[in-house]
Order: C-alpha cells, then sequence, then structure tokens
C-alpha cells in the first residue's frame, strides 16, 4: 500500500493546470523522491477518477469525447478502467510512497454519497492516510476566471457573473457546503485548505504551494509554461457569438492562438454587480473561515477598487471582428498545417523503425535457421551412446 494519497481537488480556476502539468512534467523525478504520479487517470488532469466514480447519467468532456453516451457503454468503460488502475497503483504501492492524485472536476461531479463512498473506498483500498487539499478563492473572481475560460471551450454565456437564482451554478462556490460534503465522507483524512492568492502562497507561486501543501522538495523540477490566460474583452466579446454557431473545434491550436495573440484584461462587472455576488456567499464563508482560518478576520481579503463603477461599452466594432476572425483563423490553419506536418513526419519516423524492426526480425529468423541446421549437423556427429551391461 502507499503511505499516504494526496488528493488535490481543485477547485477550478485556482492553477489547477499549473499543478497537473508540474505533475506530467516531473513523473520520473518525483518518482526518485517517493511521489507516484499514475497515467492511467489521465497524464495530466486525473479526469478518469472522476469518470470512474460519477454517476452513469451524468455527462461531461471525457465521457461524450470518449463516445461514451449509455449507461451499458459507461459501465464496460469502467470496468475496464477499474482494472487497469488498480494493477498500475498496486505495481507503484509496492515501493510505498505517496500517492498523487488531482482532479479539479471531482468537486463538481462527485456529488451523492454514492459516488464519493465509492471513491473513499477505492483510495483507502491503496491507501493508508489521505489527505484532501483545495483551494479557495473569492467566488466573483472565479465567476469572471471561470467566463474566458468557458468561451474558450464553446459555451454560449451571456453575462460575466451567474444568475444567483440558479442553485446548480452556485454549488461549487459554496464552499462550506462543498468541504462539509468532502469532510463528511472522509472523516479521517488531513484537509489542506488553502487561499488562491498571490500574497497567501508559497513564492508567490501555486506550484511551490502544492509542493509545500504535499511535502515534495522541489529539487532541479521542470515548471509548467502558463497557460488559460485570460482574454482580452475584445475576443471574448468575438467568442460568445461565435460560439452560437457551434461547438468549438480544434481546441488544442485555437487555444494558443488566443493565448499568443488575445490575451489581457477581459469584461468586468461593475463594482456593485462584483460585491454584490461576492456577498451571496457571506455566510459560507465565515463559516469556512471559523473551521479552517480561525486566526483570520475575515476569509478574504477583497477589493472592489479596481472595478469600473458603470458598465463600460463593450461593443466590438466590425473591423475589430474582421481582425480577430482573420487572426483566429489564419493562424489556427497554420497550426493545424505544422500539426499536420509534424503527423506525417512522426508517421514516416514510425514507418522507419518499423521497417528497421522487420529487417532485424528477419536477421534472428535466419540466425535462427542456422543454428537448427548447426545442431543438427551435431547431431550427425555424435556418437550414439551405447548402454553397457554387464
Amino acid at each position: 500500500m502507499f503511505d499516504n494519497c494526496v488528493l488535490h481537488i481543485g477547485t477550478e480556476k485556482t492553477g489547477t493546470t499549473s499543478i497537473q502539468g508540474f505533475l506530467n512534467l516531473n513523473r520520473k523525478k518525483l518518482s526518485a523522491q517517493g511521489f507516484h504520479v499514475p497515467i492511467s487517470f489521465g497524464r495530466k488532469e486525473h479526469i478518469q477518477l472522476v469518470n470512474l466514480f460519477a454517476n452513469n447519467l451524468k455527462r461531461f468532456s471525457k465521457r461524450n469525447n470518449l463516445g461514451l453516451n449509455t449507461p451499458e457503454k459507461i459501465d464496460a468503460y469502467k470496468a475496464t478502467l477499474g482494472d487497469k488502475s488498480r494493477r498500475e497503483l498496486r505495481d507503484l504501492s509496492k515501493r510505498g510512497g505517496t500517492l498523487l492524485l488531482s482532479s479539479e472536476r471531482l468537486l463538481p461531479y462527485i456529488t451523492t454519497e454514492n459516488e464519493i463512498r465509492a471513491l473513499s473506498d477505492f483510495l483507502y483500498e491503496h491507501c493508508k492516510k489521505v489527505r484532501i487539499v483545495c483551494y479557495i478563492r473569492p467566488q466573483h473572481e472565479f465567476a469572471i476566471s471561470y467566463f474566458s475560460t468557458a468561451l474558450r471551450t464553446g459555451h454560449e454565456k451571456e453575462s460575466i457573473l451567474p444568475s444567483v437564482e440558479i442553485p446548480s451554478d452556485l454549488y461549487k462556490l459554496d464552499y462550506n457546503t462543498v468541504l462539509n460534503f468532502w469532510q463528511k465522507y472522509f472523516p479521517a483524512a488531513d484537509f489542506s485548505v488553502r487561499i488562491f492568492d498571490r500574497r497567501e502562497l508559497v513564492n508567490s507561486n501555486v506550484v511551490y504551494d502544492y509542493c509545500d501543501a504535499s511535502g515534495i522538495t522541489i529539487d532541479n523540477f521542470l515548471m509548467p509554461k502558463s497557460v488559460n490566460k485570460s482574454l482580452k474583452w475584445q475576443a471574448q466579446k468575438f467568442l460568445m457569438e461565435l460560439n452560437k454557431c457551434g461547438p468549438a473545434k480544434y481546441r488544442g491550436v485555437r487555444d494558443t492562438v488566443l493565448d499568443e495573440h488575445f490575451s489581457g484584461k477581459g469584461m468586468l462587472p461593475t463594482s456593485a454587480e462584483a460585491e454584490a455576488f461576492f456577498r451571496v456567499f457571506d455566510s459560507s464563508n465565515e463559516l469556512v473561515r471559523q473551521r479552517f482560518f480561525p486566526r483570520r478576520s475575515q476569509l478574504f481579503e477583497v477589493d472592489f477598487s479596481s472595478f469600473p463603477e458603470k458598465q463600460p461599452n463593450y461593443e466590438l466594432t466590425c473591423a475589430e471582428a474582421y481582425r480577430i476572425f482573420h487572426t483566429l483563423f489564419y493562424e489556427t490553419a497554420i497550426g493545424l498545417e505544422k500539426q499536420r506536418k509534424q503527423l506525417i513526419e512522426k508517421n514516416k519516423q514510425l514507418i522507419e523503425k518499423n521497417k528497421q524492426l522487420i529487417e532485424k526480425n528477419k536477421q534472428l529468423i535466419e540466425k535462427n535457421k542456422q543454428l537448427v541446421e548447426k545442431n543438427k549437423q551435431l547431431s550427425k556427429k555424435r556418437k550414439p551412446w551405447k548402454l553397457k551391461l554387464r
């Protein structure tokens, strides 16, 4: 068994991609320190952990991409994934140490008793102890950041802040309810709840802070590049209209283009709107403060002075729209062509490698024939052995 498990559950928009990029880049170096990052749940985000334990009726991108659109298909996939992951964890746990798992989508998708009990049973099957790491940030900051990400992924969004009238949209922002739920079904786990704020993070960096929470000593590790940057409001407005035409395609290449050409300050709600949204969670935040941060006077230090008093005129001109359209689609086409050439080159290398293996196999077959022939010749030369009886 593993001595420990560090389960990072998010929340979303708190540097999770950076943490997962760090784990993926340093898998071997971490293993040398006794920290093991499995591959069977995903190379970066361990989204397959969600896939394994989320109710069959729940739909999210990984299931959609895999074509898991019926309960029967999901059950079959879960059975295969469960066997594969258990084999990997049994192999890794022979060395003891700490199991590292990270998926921000555990928090919004593992929401029922059956789901979280199954997850808990699975972890304690392989680990003696569990530590749950969770980052939280002021709710209005989360909503503003999530708005930009949602546009990138093809969602149709009409407003920056979600409606307070829809409870399902607010569940993952009600930190007290979420943390109570996880503590209820992981009563023996150690909870490390941390504030996602540069002023609070170790070395003002979420990766260093995560390592501190997990007990990892940073020593010549590779650091991930910054991704999922905020988009300029002009690009946000363009995507708001574009997403009405259908789902986003070529996400990987398109996101690279957006980061390179359109990262910047996005749309903001007014200071009154931002504060009103944040205050919806006052009672929840206070309960979290009392439980996890009793020495603080308030859970979050917030300042709404950087928000506009009046709603700015976020109107996109035809010239701006054309420039974004041209850059986005032209650069995406170049990126796809580059990707295509890389795949062709990789395919050529694989074909060449396959030829070499075939040639090597022929040589081994020929050598085997020679050995068989030599053995026959030796058998003919060898004198028959006779048993002498007295």
